[in-house]
């Protein structure tokens, strides 16, 4: 048995401003997918335990099939002709990343698939053949992703993103006097409407909203240097002020503020939606010393709390018989 697994992504400052090319920073956190396989005589069975759903695909990845599991019929037809092979297999997925949250669910999941199955099968992939994979099942799912979630969950760690410009790693400095929430809305949405909405916004207002945009670029790359620099109180300011934009092109939510404003006054440095927004998950920055007194003032308006921290390491695969 093999099992491979693959972190969650958040992105720190950016959203919606990287589509019309300006930076992101975006990082990996440990809350993690898994894809676990199996050998198997009958097909390839997929079970996902968080969806509740178990499908064969036919060898010959033919026929119709779930639309849940069309991602999963990309991949594995990628790795066909690249690779020349599919084996019968039981492919378990379980994943501790909330679906719709703004965390990389299916990325994550798709990126845990891919390197489990690429092992089960004997091929090596490199982890840029990984990101490029399970990019194209991305774009089953979004249309036409950023490239954020797939880039983030496969290397892990922090990156700074320019669409059409790949991504460069930063070399975090790391403080353990200061630690990070994940505060999920439990609010699902469609991260496609939300940036077409955003889209449309910008073209019936470009002239208004292009001085934000850049803004945001700058905002981006002062972010990129305090995480570089370990300086956490200015990263929090930064985070703050990214959530006033985001406030301002209208992807926040009144339970978004409230989880916000709740951790700044319980002593969070920084606060902002992560994501599409419209929902999703609120990424809270705070002194490690403050983080339960954070945690209790937001605790009514939330659906689930993550205490979690950025790690730098992306997939993950082990086989059961190794020790």
């Amino acid at each position: 048995m093999i099992e491979a697994s693959a972190p969650s992504k958040v992105i720190i400052v950016g959203e919606h401003f990287v589509v019309k090319g300006q930076p992101a920073i975006a990082a990996a956190l440990d809350v993690r997918s898994k894809a676990r396989i199996e050998e198997n005589l009958k097909g390839i069975i997929i079970r996902s335990i968080n969806l509740n759903f178990e499908v064969m695909i036919p060898m010959e990845l033919s026929g119709s099939l779930p639309k849940e599991v069309e991602p999963f019929r990309r991949i594995l037809k990628t790795m066909s002709e690249r690779y020349g092979k599919l084996r019968p297999a039981k492919i378990t997925l379980e994943s501790e990343i909330p679906v719709g949250s703004g965390m990389g669910s299916s990325a994550s999941t798709f990126a845990a698939f891919t390197a489990a199955y690429s092992r089960y099968l004997g091929v090596e992939l490199s982890l840029d053949e990984v990101n490029e994979i399970v990019y194209e099942a991305e774009c089953v799912v979004h249309g036409k992703p950023s490239g954020i979630d797939n880039t983030i969950v496969t290397y892990g760690g922090v990156i700074a993103y320019r669409k059409g410009e790949g991504f460069l790693r930063l070399n975090v400095k790391i403080n353990q006097d200061y630690a990070w929430l994940v505060a999920d809305t439990g609010v699902r949405r469609s991260t496609g409407d939300l940036v077409r909405r955003v889209l449309d916004l910008y073209d019936k207002y470009e002239e208004v909203l292009m001085p934000l945009y850049h803004a945001a670029g700058h905002l981006a790359i002062e972010a990129a240097k305090a995480l570089e620099q370990g300086d956490y109180e200015k990263l929090g300011e930064l985070m703050n002020i990214n959530q006033g934009m985001l406030e301002a092109i209208g992807v926040s939510t009144l339970q978004i503020s409230e989880i916000v404003y709740k951790a700044k006054e319980a002593g969070a440095l920084g606060a902002k939606l992560t994501g599409a927004g419209g929902g999703g998950a609120v990424l809270i920055l705070a002194k490690r010393g403050d983080l339960n007194e954070v945690e209790e003032a937001i605790k009514p308006y939330t659906a689930k709390i993550f205490k979690t921290r950025i790690t730098h390491t992306g997939i993950r695969v082990k086989e059961f018989n190794e020790r």
